[in-house]
């Protein structure tokens, strides 16, 4: 098993790859008998790792709401006034769901 971690922070963990070749570009991953499994970016981190998953830091709600509230002032308009209309039934005094 090979885990591929992108720059941004996602990774795929590809359960048949055992081998990889490395290019100037590009990255080859390979199973047991030689066969491709999948190319990536060479800008990618290949490590061993464990059965497949997948994951993306950057996407866990929590990362995604810190995000939103730290660039509240380069959201499209269209975009604030939705997120506006979904908090109109959270009490924020009483930090709860009216």
């Amino acid at each position: 098993m090979l885990t591929v971690r992108f720059p941004d922070g996602f990774s795929v963990t590809y359960n048949q790859a055992t081998k990889a070749q490395f290019g100037s570009a590009y990255h080859t991953l390979l199973n047991s008998k030689g066969e491709w499994v999948a190319i990536v970016p060479s800008s990618c981190i290949i490590e061993a790792g464990s059965p497949c998953n997948f994951s993306n830091p950057n996407r866990q709600p929590s990362a995604m709401v810190s995000y939103v509230l730290a660039h509240l002032r380069e959201m499209p308009l269209s975009s604030l006034r939705h997120l506006k209309r979904e908090l109109q039934d959270f009490d924020s005094t009483k930090g709860r769901w009216k």
